[in-house]
């Protein structure tokens, strides 16, 4: 009888979630013009690759981080790029990102940008602690 409570124990204790796989966080994106790249904790988790004419994303493109996530508080940012690669001698006049973060199905942050600005390249940064 006491091998069967050992095992019970190292089972509950070792395959028990920590508090970062209780807490799912998702990006949802709705606008991504022209590639978004997420970091966590300064390394590349996630990128969208490029998505020419603005279409609307909503329900297409969701990203789960609870992957990436640690224990510990993480840095996420998400960049967006306008443009293509190499993003030289090229003009595209408008850019425009719009996303929510979510934690369990709760709001944690809705972020919404645009501008028409001829900008190309890195055009617009955000960063979240989770």
């Amino acid at each position: 009888m006491h091998l069967y409570h050992f095992i019970s124990f190292l089972l509950l204790f070792f395959f028990q979630p920590h508090s970062s796989q209780q807490e799912h966080y998702y990006i949802n994106f709705e606008k991504i013009d022209n590639r978004v790249d997420i970091l966590v904790n300064d390394s590349l988790m996630y990128t969208s690759g490029t998505i020419d004419f603005n279409p609307d994303l909503t329900e297409v493109y969701s990203v789960y981080l609870g992957n990436f996530l640690t224990p510990k508080k993480d840095k996420v940012v998400v960049r967006l790029y306008n443009g293509h690669e190499p993003y030289e001698n090229e003009e595209d006049s408008s850019w425009e990102l719009k996303y929510v973060l979510l934690k369990n199905e709760d709001l944690v942050d809705y972020v919404w940008e645009s501008e028409n600005d001829g900008r190309i390249g890195v055009v617009f940064e955000m960063t979240h602690y989770l």
